[in-house]
């Protein structure tokens, strides 16, 4: 099976194109350099570039896509037009190229972020999409283009990842407060540690997307909640690393207004059920993360 990744340097990228080469050819497609495993095909190219994309599957031929290149947001105020090219041109031009090349499947990476402000919890794949950011909304025209494709005759499967983690992440809560810990320093939490999330490893999104690659669809477009299944506020969570670092650090609640106040659970029973997808309990997947960090990087 020829498979191609997209967005290989980045965080998901990087696990997923060393995992796909136990299934078959990898293709890892990069905009800059990546390391890539022995064996793996690295291409260099721009995907809001449509001759570049067209060139790519035409050289390549892929039979499967694991489309998770996108751009990320640093901040809430960021304009849409930050997102355009790399989220909604890139991924038209995937499912294009896709399509005429006679790819047989596209796995979509999206986020749960489309789903806004919860509704009712735990959120199901049914809940209303109401993106309340530019980024959501990039990820929301990409799925759309997936189902475009899909009534076309290509197969495509959308997973929305609720918050991940793993080896090799530089940003997020939960690598800063590994990093705070490892110093004894206080962790801070805004909106005094209230808001609560679903926290998933990199390990159970890399099984999902390869599972997503092997199932029998019932029908050509297909959506599935990606988590841990398990609700933690920003305060449960900073105090299970804590202990789990074995760290003095102490733990500050700043009662202040967020934009994100609010709590969020997921419901992961569709993508239990279909794709047999067991994801990793949390405080085992940080464990192991945290002695995989204390034993890379020796303490100061």
């Amino acid at each position: 099976m020829r498979i191609l990744v997209t967005g290989a340097a980045g965080f998901l990228g990087r696990h997923l194109v060393s995992a796909a080469t136990r299934y078959g050819e990898v293709i890892a497609a990069a905009r800059g350099d990546a390391e890539v495993p022995d064996g793996c095909i690295l291409e260099r190219l721009d995907l809001a570039n449509t001759d570049e994309v067209k060139r790519l599957f035409e050289r390549h031929s892929p039979e499967v896509v694991l489309h998770v290149a996108a751009r990320t947001p640093k901040s809430a105020n960021e304009d849409i037009n930050t997102f355009f090219d790399d989220n909604v041109r890139a991924t038209v031009n995937i499912f294009n190229s896709a399509h005429l090349t006679g790819v047989r499947r596209v796995v979509f990476s999206s986020t749960f972020s489309v789903y806004g402000r919860p509704q009712t919890l735990p959120v199901s794949e049914g809940h209303p999409v109401v993106p309340e950011t530019p980024y959501a909304l990039s990820k929301i025209q990409g799925e759309l283009t997936a189902e475009c494709y899909a009534l076309k005759g290509l197969e495509t499967t959308v997973l929305r990842y609720s918050g991940i983690f793993g080896s090799g992440q530089r940003s997020g809560a939960i690598p800063a407060f590994i990093g705070r810990c490892r110093q004894n320093a206080p962790l801070k939490l805004n909106a005094g540690g209230r808001p609560s999330s679903d926290f998933v490893s990199v390990q159970d999104v890399v099984q999902a997307n390869l599972l997503a690659l092997r199932h029998a669809q019932s029908r050509n477009f297909e959506v599935m909640n990606i988590g841990s299944g398990t609700e933690l506020t920003v305060g449960q969570l900073a105090e299970l690393v804590r202990d789990l670092c074995g760290s003095h650090s102490a733990i500050e609640a700043i009662d202040e207004q967020s934009p994100r106040d609010f709590r969020f659970a997921y419901d992961i029973g569709r993508a239990r059920e279909r794709l047999g997808f067991v994801p990793t309990p949390v405080e085992a997947a940080l464990k192991e993360l945290i002695r995989q960090e204390q034993e890379g990087q020796p303490d100061k």
